[in-house]
Protein backbone atom coordinates (compact mmCIF):
# COMPACT_ATOMS: atom_id res chain seq x y z
CA UNK A 1 0.00 0.00 0.00
CA UNK A 2 1.12 3.25 -0.91
CA UNK A 3 0.73 6.87 -1.58
CA UNK A 4 0.51 9.13 -4.03
CA UNK A 5 0.09 12.83 -4.84
CA UNK A 6 -1.15 13.07 -8.49
CA UNK A 7 -0.50 16.59 -8.70
CA UNK A 8 -0.35 20.00 -7.23
CA UNK A 9 -0.80 22.66 -9.94
CA UNK A 10 0.16 26.12 -9.47
CA UNK A 11 -1.55 27.95 -11.96
CA UNK A 12 1.02 30.49 -12.09
CA UNK A 13 0.60 30.21 -16.20
CA UNK A 14 -2.35 32.91 -15.87
CA UNK A 15 0.23 35.53 -15.40
CA UNK A 16 1.59 34.67 -18.62
CA UNK A 17 -2.11 35.04 -20.24
CA UNK A 18 -3.74 37.52 -17.92
CA UNK A 19 -0.37 39.73 -16.99
CA UNK A 20 -1.93 39.91 -13.36
CA UNK A 21 0.73 37.61 -11.74
CA UNK A 22 -2.00 35.57 -9.94
CA UNK A 23 -0.93 32.10 -8.24
CA UNK A 24 -3.37 29.84 -7.39
CA UNK A 25 -3.09 26.47 -6.22
CA UNK A 26 -5.04 23.63 -6.91
CA UNK A 27 -4.53 20.05 -5.09
CA UNK A 28 -5.78 16.98 -6.17
CA UNK A 29 -6.08 15.38 -2.43
CA UNK A 30 -3.70 11.94 -2.31
CA UNK A 31 -4.52 8.86 -3.80
CA UNK A 32 -3.89 6.01 -2.20
CA UNK A 33 -3.28 2.73 -4.15
CA UNK A 34 -3.61 -1.27 -3.53
CA UNK A 35 -3.31 -3.79 -5.83
CA UNK A 36 -5.58 -7.12 -4.42
CA UNK A 37 -4.33 -10.73 -4.72
CA UNK A 38 -6.67 -11.36 -7.56
CA UNK A 39 -4.54 -8.24 -9.59
CA UNK A 40 -7.40 -5.79 -9.42
CA UNK A 41 -6.27 -2.32 -8.78
CA UNK A 42 -7.79 -0.16 -6.07
CA UNK A 43 -7.24 3.61 -6.01
CA UNK A 44 -9.27 6.25 -3.21
CA UNK A 45 -9.25 9.14 -2.93
CA UNK A 46 -10.69 11.19 0.33
CA UNK A 47 -13.08 14.06 -0.66
CA UNK A 48 -14.93 15.53 2.67
CA UNK A 49 -16.95 18.41 1.08
CA UNK A 50 -20.40 16.69 0.99
CA UNK A 51 -21.05 13.05 2.76
CA UNK A 52 -21.23 11.01 -0.75
CA UNK A 53 -18.79 7.99 -2.17
CA UNK A 54 -18.74 7.62 -5.84
CA UNK A 55 -17.19 4.40 -7.25
CA UNK A 56 -16.25 3.61 -10.30
CA UNK A 57 -15.41 -0.15 -11.52
CA UNK A 58 -13.24 0.01 -14.88
CA UNK A 59 -12.70 -3.28 -17.25
CA UNK A 60 -10.22 -2.30 -20.22
CA UNK A 61 -11.61 -3.36 -23.11
CA UNK A 62 -15.22 -2.26 -24.34
CA UNK A 63 -15.87 -2.40 -28.00
CA UNK A 64 -12.12 -3.33 -29.02
CA UNK A 65 -13.18 -6.98 -27.80
CA UNK A 66 -16.29 -7.23 -30.50
CA UNK A 67 -15.91 -9.06 -34.24
CA UNK A 68 -18.49 -8.55 -37.02
CA UNK A 69 -20.26 -11.31 -35.36
CA UNK A 70 -20.54 -9.94 -32.14
CA UNK A 71 -21.16 -6.40 -32.67
CA UNK A 72 -23.06 -4.56 -29.62
CA UNK A 73 -22.25 -7.53 -26.87
CA UNK A 74 -20.19 -4.91 -24.90
CA UNK A 75 -23.17 -2.83 -24.46
CA UNK A 76 -25.65 -5.83 -24.03
CA UNK A 77 -23.72 -7.58 -21.44
CA UNK A 78 -22.89 -4.36 -19.51
CA UNK A 79 -26.76 -3.82 -19.29
CA UNK A 80 -27.49 -6.90 -18.12
CA UNK A 81 -25.04 -7.22 -15.32
CA UNK A 82 -27.71 -5.54 -12.53
CA UNK A 83 -30.25 -7.83 -14.09
CA UNK A 84 -30.47 -10.87 -11.51
CA UNK A 85 -27.10 -12.50 -9.98
CA UNK A 86 -26.56 -15.32 -7.26
CA UNK A 87 -27.95 -13.61 -4.65
CA UNK A 88 -30.22 -11.22 -6.07
CA UNK A 89 -32.86 -11.00 -8.47
CA UNK A 90 -33.39 -7.97 -10.63
CA UNK A 91 -36.07 -6.48 -8.90
CA UNK A 92 -34.14 -6.78 -5.35
CA UNK A 93 -30.59 -5.03 -6.78
CA UNK A 94 -33.26 -2.21 -7.65
CA UNK A 95 -35.40 -2.46 -4.37
CA UNK A 96 -31.67 -2.16 -2.67
CA UNK A 97 -30.39 0.58 -4.02
CA UNK A 98 -33.57 2.52 -4.41
CA UNK A 99 -34.10 2.03 -0.49
CA UNK A 100 -30.61 3.48 0.51
CA UNK A 101 -30.94 6.44 -2.19
CA UNK A 102 -28.10 5.54 -4.23
CA UNK A 103 -27.36 5.17 -7.79
CA UNK A 104 -26.38 1.96 -9.96
CA UNK A 105 -25.69 1.23 -13.49
CA UNK A 106 -23.36 0.02 -15.78
CA UNK A 107 -22.36 0.27 -19.67
CA UNK A 108 -19.56 0.58 -22.24
CA UNK A 109 -17.35 2.57 -24.13
CA UNK A 110 -15.14 1.93 -27.05
CA UNK A 111 -12.12 1.38 -24.68
CA UNK A 112 -13.88 -0.14 -21.16
CA UNK A 113 -16.91 -1.65 -19.81
CA UNK A 114 -18.01 0.05 -16.01
CA UNK A 115 -20.05 0.22 -13.56
CA UNK A 116 -20.52 2.58 -11.16
CA UNK A 117 -22.31 3.49 -7.76
CA UNK A 118 -23.03 6.30 -5.75
CA UNK A 119 -23.92 6.57 -1.91
CA UNK A 120 -24.42 8.64 0.97
CA UNK A 121 -20.99 7.57 3.09
CA UNK A 122 -23.07 5.65 5.34
CA UNK A 123 -24.16 3.61 3.15
CA UNK A 124 -21.22 2.68 1.73
CA UNK A 125 -21.19 -0.94 2.75
CA UNK A 126 -24.50 -1.64 0.99
CA UNK A 127 -23.09 -0.23 -1.86
CA UNK A 128 -19.87 -1.74 -2.65
CA UNK A 129 -21.66 -4.97 -1.74
CA UNK A 130 -24.15 -4.40 -4.51
CA UNK A 131 -21.50 -3.01 -7.19
CA UNK A 132 -19.45 -6.11 -6.30
CA UNK A 133 -22.19 -8.51 -6.87
CA UNK A 134 -23.38 -7.54 -10.31
CA UNK A 135 -20.02 -7.35 -10.93
CA UNK A 136 -18.81 -11.04 -9.47
CA UNK A 137 -22.36 -12.93 -9.79
CA UNK A 138 -24.51 -11.85 -12.33
CA UNK A 139 -26.52 -14.98 -13.89
CA UNK A 140 -28.05 -13.30 -17.10
CA UNK A 141 -31.51 -14.73 -17.35
CA UNK A 142 -32.58 -15.88 -20.18
CA UNK A 143 -36.09 -13.88 -19.72
CA UNK A 144 -34.12 -10.92 -18.65
CA UNK A 145 -31.93 -11.24 -22.00
CA UNK A 146 -34.44 -11.73 -24.12
CA UNK A 147 -36.28 -8.10 -22.45
CA UNK A 148 -33.18 -6.55 -23.17
CA UNK A 149 -32.62 -7.61 -26.57
CA UNK A 150 -36.07 -6.26 -27.32
CA UNK A 151 -35.09 -3.07 -26.20
CA UNK A 152 -32.22 -2.99 -28.20
CA UNK A 153 -33.92 -3.65 -31.03
CA UNK A 154 -36.36 -1.32 -30.72
CA UNK A 155 -33.88 1.31 -30.32
CA UNK A 156 -32.24 0.18 -33.19
CA UNK A 157 -35.52 0.60 -35.23
CA UNK A 158 -36.26 4.08 -33.62
CA UNK A 159 -32.68 4.82 -34.82
CA UNK A 160 -33.21 4.81 -38.55
CA UNK A 161 -35.64 7.34 -38.40
CA UNK A 162 -33.34 9.59 -37.07
CA UNK A 163 -31.23 11.46 -39.46
CA UNK A 164 -28.38 12.78 -36.56
CA UNK A 165 -28.16 8.98 -35.47
CA UNK A 166 -28.00 7.86 -39.01
CA UNK A 167 -25.47 10.30 -39.77
CA UNK A 168 -23.00 9.20 -36.89
CA UNK A 169 -23.50 5.81 -37.80
CA UNK A 170 -22.84 5.67 -41.33
CA UNK A 171 -19.86 7.99 -41.04
CA UNK A 172 -18.10 6.32 -38.34
CA UNK A 173 -19.01 2.85 -39.72
CA UNK A 174 -17.65 4.11 -43.31
CA UNK A 175 -14.28 5.36 -42.04
CA UNK A 176 -13.43 2.36 -39.66
CA UNK A 177 -14.46 -0.32 -41.85
CA UNK A 178 -13.52 -3.22 -39.59
CA UNK A 179 -12.12 -2.03 -36.86
CA UNK A 180 -14.18 -1.80 -33.33
CA UNK A 181 -14.52 2.10 -33.37
CA UNK A 182 -16.69 1.77 -36.56
CA UNK A 183 -19.48 -0.51 -34.63
CA UNK A 184 -22.65 0.94 -33.50
CA UNK A 185 -22.41 0.45 -29.68
CA UNK A 186 -25.88 -0.42 -29.32
CA UNK A 187 -25.44 -3.36 -31.91
CA UNK A 188 -27.17 -4.33 -35.53
CA UNK A 189 -30.25 -6.32 -35.91
CA UNK A 190 -28.56 -8.88 -37.17
CA UNK A 191 -26.15 -9.33 -34.15
CA UNK A 192 -28.30 -8.68 -31.47
CA UNK A 193 -30.78 -11.18 -32.77
CA UNK A 194 -28.43 -13.39 -33.11
CA UNK A 195 -26.52 -13.23 -29.47
CA UNK A 196 -27.08 -16.14 -26.97
CA UNK A 197 -26.90 -16.34 -23.18
CA UNK A 198 -24.05 -18.64 -24.42
CA UNK A 199 -22.14 -15.58 -26.39
CA UNK A 200 -22.63 -13.08 -23.28
CA UNK A 201 -22.03 -15.40 -20.68
CA UNK A 202 -18.76 -16.28 -22.76
CA UNK A 203 -17.93 -12.86 -23.32
CA UNK A 204 -18.10 -11.84 -19.76
CA UNK A 205 -16.42 -15.01 -18.40
CA UNK A 206 -13.67 -14.02 -20.69
CA UNK A 207 -13.40 -10.18 -20.41
CA UNK A 208 -14.54 -9.21 -17.60
CA UNK A 209 -12.34 -9.84 -15.26
CA UNK A 210 -10.30 -7.95 -12.17
CA UNK A 211 -7.12 -8.02 -13.84
CA UNK A 212 -7.69 -6.34 -16.33
CA UNK A 213 -9.50 -3.94 -14.28
CA UNK A 214 -9.20 -1.11 -11.44
CA UNK A 215 -11.68 0.51 -8.91
CA UNK A 216 -12.16 4.39 -7.97
CA UNK A 217 -13.36 4.97 -4.44
CA UNK A 218 -14.05 8.80 -3.59
CA UNK A 219 -15.40 10.97 -1.65
CA UNK A 220 -15.98 10.76 2.08
CA UNK A 221 -14.37 7.45 2.86
CA UNK A 222 -10.61 6.93 5.18
CA UNK A 223 -8.63 5.44 2.53
CA UNK A 224 -7.76 2.14 4.71
CA UNK A 225 -11.39 1.96 5.65
CA UNK A 226 -12.27 1.84 2.30
CA UNK A 227 -9.90 -0.25 1.23
CA UNK A 228 -10.77 -2.71 3.19
CA UNK A 229 -14.20 -3.01 2.34
CA UNK A 230 -12.81 -3.43 -1.64
CA UNK A 231 -10.80 -6.89 -0.22
CA UNK A 232 -13.77 -7.62 1.35
CA UNK A 233 -16.56 -7.78 -1.68
CA UNK A 234 -14.03 -8.00 -4.45
CA UNK A 235 -11.55 -10.04 -3.31
CA UNK A 236 -13.22 -13.36 -3.93
CA UNK A 237 -13.54 -12.25 -7.52
CA UNK A 238 -11.48 -14.84 -9.95
CA UNK A 239 -8.75 -13.71 -11.66
CA UNK A 240 -8.70 -14.88 -15.66
CA UNK A 241 -6.27 -14.25 -18.14
CA UNK A 242 -5.86 -10.84 -19.75
CA UNK A 243 -6.66 -11.35 -23.70
CA UNK A 244 -4.59 -10.02 -26.48
CA UNK A 245 -6.57 -8.78 -29.53
CA UNK A 246 -5.45 -7.86 -32.87
CA UNK A 247 -6.98 -4.58 -33.65
CA UNK A 248 -7.48 -4.14 -37.57
CA UNK A 249 -5.74 -0.55 -39.15
CA UNK A 250 -8.61 1.31 -40.54
CA UNK A 251 -7.89 2.44 -44.06
CA UNK A 252 -6.73 6.13 -44.54
CA UNK A 253 -9.20 8.25 -47.09
CA UNK A 254 -7.59 8.62 -50.12
CA UNK A 255 -8.72 11.54 -52.09
CA UNK A 256 -12.42 12.89 -50.89
CA UNK A 257 -15.05 10.57 -50.81
CA UNK A 258 -18.93 11.37 -51.05
CA UNK A 259 -21.41 9.35 -49.37
CA UNK A 260 -25.53 10.53 -50.08
CA UNK A 261 -28.29 8.52 -47.81
CA UNK A 262 -31.64 9.09 -49.70
CA UNK A 263 -33.74 10.37 -47.37
CA UNK A 264 -36.76 11.19 -49.27
CA UNK A 265 -38.54 13.48 -47.13
CA UNK A 266 -35.62 15.41 -45.07
CA UNK A 267 -35.71 18.84 -45.42
CA UNK A 268 -32.71 19.24 -44.45
CA UNK A 269 -29.26 17.53 -44.91
CA UNK A 270 -26.96 16.44 -41.81
CA UNK A 271 -23.30 16.68 -42.68
CA UNK A 272 -20.33 14.64 -40.94
CA UNK A 273 -17.50 15.20 -43.09
CA UNK A 274 -13.85 14.08 -41.45
CA UNK A 275 -10.83 11.39 -41.79
CA UNK A 276 -8.79 9.56 -38.54
CA UNK A 277 -7.63 11.32 -36.30
CA UNK A 278 -5.42 11.18 -33.39
CA UNK A 279 -5.00 8.62 -30.54
CA UNK A 280 -5.07 9.78 -27.19
CA UNK A 281 -1.78 8.84 -26.28
CA UNK A 282 0.02 10.72 -28.81
CA UNK A 283 2.35 13.81 -27.68
CA UNK A 284 0.33 15.66 -30.82
CA UNK A 285 -3.02 15.51 -29.06
CA UNK A 286 -2.35 18.42 -26.36
CA UNK A 287 -1.85 20.45 -29.56
CA UNK A 288 -4.68 19.35 -31.74
CA UNK A 289 -7.08 20.21 -28.57
CA UNK A 290 -6.07 24.13 -28.97
CA UNK A 291 -6.04 24.14 -32.64
CA UNK A 292 -9.62 22.12 -32.76
CA UNK A 293 -11.29 24.28 -29.70
CA UNK A 294 -9.91 27.43 -32.03
CA UNK A 295 -11.39 25.76 -35.43
CA UNK A 296 -14.56 24.52 -34.14
CA UNK A 297 -14.60 22.76 -30.84
CA UNK A 298 -14.74 26.05 -28.78
CA UNK A 299 -18.41 26.80 -29.33
CA UNK A 300 -18.92 30.10 -29.74
CA UNK A 301 -16.07 31.23 -29.79
CA UNK A 302 -14.89 28.99 -33.12
CA UNK A 303 -13.86 29.94 -35.72
CA UNK A 304 -16.40 27.33 -37.78
CA UNK A 305 -19.42 28.91 -35.92
CA UNK A 306 -18.88 32.45 -36.17
CA UNK A 307 -18.48 31.71 -40.54
CA UNK A 308 -21.16 28.84 -40.88
CA UNK A 309 -23.54 29.83 -38.20
CA UNK A 310 -23.04 33.84 -37.77
CA UNK A 311 -21.81 34.76 -41.06
CA UNK A 312 -22.96 32.70 -43.40
CA UNK A 313 -26.61 32.28 -41.08
CA UNK A 314 -26.46 28.43 -42.50
CA UNK A 315 -26.98 26.81 -39.44
CA UNK A 316 -28.15 26.91 -35.76
CA UNK A 317 -25.24 24.40 -34.70
CA UNK A 318 -21.93 23.07 -35.86
CA UNK A 319 -18.95 21.55 -33.93
CA UNK A 320 -15.04 20.10 -35.17
CA UNK A 321 -13.95 17.46 -32.55
CA UNK A 322 -10.98 14.35 -32.31
CA UNK A 323 -11.91 11.47 -30.17
CA UNK A 324 -9.35 10.77 -28.22
CA UNK A 325 -9.21 7.04 -27.80
CA UNK A 326 -6.20 4.56 -27.18
CA UNK A 327 -6.29 3.64 -30.98
CA UNK A 328 -6.92 6.41 -33.70
CA UNK A 329 -10.09 8.25 -33.82
CA UNK A 330 -11.69 10.49 -35.89
CA UNK A 331 -11.52 13.80 -36.70
CA UNK A 332 -14.86 15.45 -37.72
CA UNK A 333 -16.90 18.12 -38.54
CA UNK A 334 -20.76 17.83 -37.98
CA UNK A 335 -23.71 20.52 -38.84
CA UNK A 336 -26.96 20.22 -40.71
CA UNK A 337 -28.13 22.89 -42.65
CA UNK A 338 -31.54 23.51 -45.39
CA UNK A 339 -31.11 20.97 -48.03
CA UNK A 340 -30.29 23.92 -50.78
CA UNK A 341 -27.43 25.31 -48.52
CA UNK A 342 -25.64 22.18 -48.43
CA UNK A 343 -23.28 22.47 -51.07
CA UNK A 344 -22.65 26.38 -49.25
CA UNK A 345 -22.06 24.84 -45.84
CA UNK A 346 -19.39 22.37 -47.15
CA UNK A 347 -17.82 25.00 -49.25
CA UNK A 348 -17.24 26.74 -45.90
CA UNK A 349 -16.33 24.17 -44.01
CA UNK A 350 -13.46 23.53 -46.23
CA UNK A 351 -12.24 26.65 -46.45
CA UNK A 352 -11.95 27.08 -42.34
CA UNK A 353 -10.14 23.54 -42.71
CA UNK A 354 -7.89 25.15 -45.23
CA UNK A 355 -7.53 28.41 -43.43
CA UNK A 356 -6.45 27.19 -39.88
CA UNK A 357 -3.60 24.91 -42.07
CA UNK A 358 -2.42 27.97 -44.47
CA UNK A 359 -2.92 30.93 -42.02
CA UNK A 360 -1.29 30.72 -38.02
CA UNK A 361 -4.16 31.27 -35.69
CA UNK A 362 -3.99 34.65 -34.07
CA UNK A 363 -2.81 35.92 -30.37
CA UNK A 364 -6.00 36.56 -28.84
CA UNK A 365 -7.58 33.27 -30.38
CA UNK A 366 -5.05 31.74 -28.56
CA UNK A 367 -4.91 33.47 -25.52
CA UNK A 368 -8.91 32.73 -25.39
CA UNK A 369 -8.18 28.81 -25.68
CA UNK A 370 -5.21 29.26 -22.89
CA UNK A 371 -7.52 30.73 -20.43
CA UNK A 372 -10.45 28.63 -21.49
CA UNK A 373 -8.05 25.34 -20.31
CA UNK A 374 -6.84 26.50 -17.29
CA UNK A 375 -10.00 27.25 -15.99
CA UNK A 376 -11.60 24.48 -17.06
CA UNK A 377 -9.54 21.44 -16.47
CA UNK A 378 -9.65 22.81 -11.87
CA UNK A 379 -13.22 22.95 -11.74
CA UNK A 380 -13.36 19.42 -13.32
CA UNK A 381 -12.24 18.05 -9.62
CA UNK A 382 -14.90 19.72 -7.35
CA UNK A 383 -16.87 16.41 -6.79
CA UNK A 384 -16.61 13.02 -6.29
CA UNK A 385 -17.99 11.77 -9.66
CA UNK A 386 -15.93 14.49 -11.49
CA UNK A 387 -12.75 13.64 -9.52
CA UNK A 388 -13.52 10.00 -10.34
CA UNK A 389 -14.23 10.59 -13.58
CA UNK A 390 -11.37 12.21 -14.30
CA UNK A 391 -8.74 9.90 -12.18
CA UNK A 392 -10.59 6.67 -14.68
CA UNK A 393 -8.99 8.75 -17.88
CA UNK A 394 -5.42 8.53 -16.48
CA UNK A 395 -5.03 5.26 -15.45
CA UNK A 396 -7.11 3.76 -18.26
CA UNK A 397 -5.08 5.34 -20.67
CA UNK A 398 -2.32 4.67 -18.67
CA UNK A 399 -0.96 8.25 -19.26
CA UNK A 400 1.22 8.70 -16.03
CA UNK A 401 -0.18 10.83 -12.60
CA UNK A 402 0.95 14.17 -13.67
CA UNK A 403 -1.08 14.25 -17.12
CA UNK A 404 -3.47 16.87 -16.02
CA UNK A 405 -0.25 18.67 -14.90
CA UNK A 406 1.18 17.99 -18.32
CA UNK A 407 -2.08 19.13 -19.90
CA UNK A 408 -2.41 22.68 -18.51
CA UNK A 409 1.47 23.41 -18.84
CA UNK A 410 1.73 22.21 -22.41
CA UNK A 411 -1.67 24.12 -23.76
CA UNK A 412 -0.08 27.45 -21.76
CA UNK A 413 3.16 26.60 -24.02
CA UNK A 414 1.59 25.94 -27.29
CA UNK A 415 2.68 28.43 -29.47
CA UNK A 416 0.91 29.96 -33.01
CA UNK A 417 3.17 27.42 -35.26
CA UNK A 418 2.70 24.55 -32.94
CA UNK A 419 -1.31 25.08 -33.54
CA UNK A 420 -0.34 25.24 -37.44
CA UNK A 421 1.96 22.52 -37.62
CA UNK A 422 -0.78 20.51 -36.02
CA UNK A 423 -3.71 21.59 -38.23
CA UNK A 424 -1.04 20.57 -41.16
CA UNK A 425 -0.95 17.36 -39.81
CA UNK A 426 -3.80 16.13 -38.88
CA UNK A 427 -6.26 17.81 -41.34
CA UNK A 428 -6.72 17.18 -44.40
CA UNK A 429 -8.96 18.89 -46.22
CA UNK A 430 -8.27 16.82 -49.61
CA UNK A 431 -8.87 13.74 -48.03
CA UNK A 432 -12.17 13.50 -46.30
CA UNK A 433 -14.66 10.99 -45.84
CA UNK A 434 -18.48 13.42 -46.30
CA UNK A 435 -21.72 11.46 -45.15
CA UNK A 436 -24.75 13.48 -45.73
CA UNK A 437 -28.44 12.32 -45.06
CA UNK A 438 -30.53 14.56 -47.22
CA UNK A 439 -32.72 14.36 -49.70
CA UNK A 440 -31.14 13.52 -52.93
CA UNK A 441 -33.29 14.88 -55.05
CA UNK A 442 -32.39 18.65 -54.32
CA UNK A 443 -28.62 17.74 -52.44
CA UNK A 444 -27.18 15.36 -54.99
CA UNK A 445 -25.94 17.57 -57.61
CA UNK A 446 -25.06 20.25 -54.83
CA UNK A 447 -22.42 16.94 -53.84
CA UNK A 448 -20.97 16.28 -57.06
CA UNK A 449 -18.29 19.26 -57.40
CA UNK A 450 -16.69 17.05 -54.40
CA UNK A 451 -16.57 13.66 -56.36
CA UNK A 452 -18.43 10.53 -57.44
CA UNK A 453 -21.55 10.65 -54.87
CA UNK A 454 -22.69 7.29 -53.53
CA UNK A 455 -26.29 6.88 -53.06
CA UNK A 456 -27.80 4.76 -50.63
CA UNK A 457 -31.53 4.62 -49.80
CA UNK A 458 -32.53 4.43 -46.06
CA UNK A 459 -34.58 1.66 -46.76
CA UNK A 460 -31.05 -0.19 -47.45
CA UNK A 461 -29.70 0.76 -43.87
Amino acid sequence: MKYRSLFIIGLVMLFAFTGSGLTIEMELPEIEHKALDNGLDVYVIEQHEVPVVSMRLVVRGGTLYETEETIGIANLTSSLLRKGTTNRTADEISEEIDFIGGSLGAGAGNDAIYATCKVLSKHLDKGMELLADIMINPIFPEEEIEKQKDQFLGSIMQNKSDPTTIREMQFYRLLFGQHPYGFPMIGTEETIMLLTDSDIKDFYNKYIIPNDAFILVVGDVQPGEAIEKVEKYFGPWKPGTPPTIDIPEPAQIENTRVVLIDKPDATQSYIAMGHLGISRLSPDAFACRVMNYILGGGGFASRLTKEVRGEGGLTYGIQSMYDYNKYRGAFAVKTFTKNESTGEAIDLILEELRRIREEMVTEEELNDTRNFYSGYIPIQFETPDKIASYVETIYLYDLGEDYYSRYINTVSNTTRQDVQDAAQKYIDPNSMLIVVVGKAEEVKPQLEKYGEVEVIPLIEL
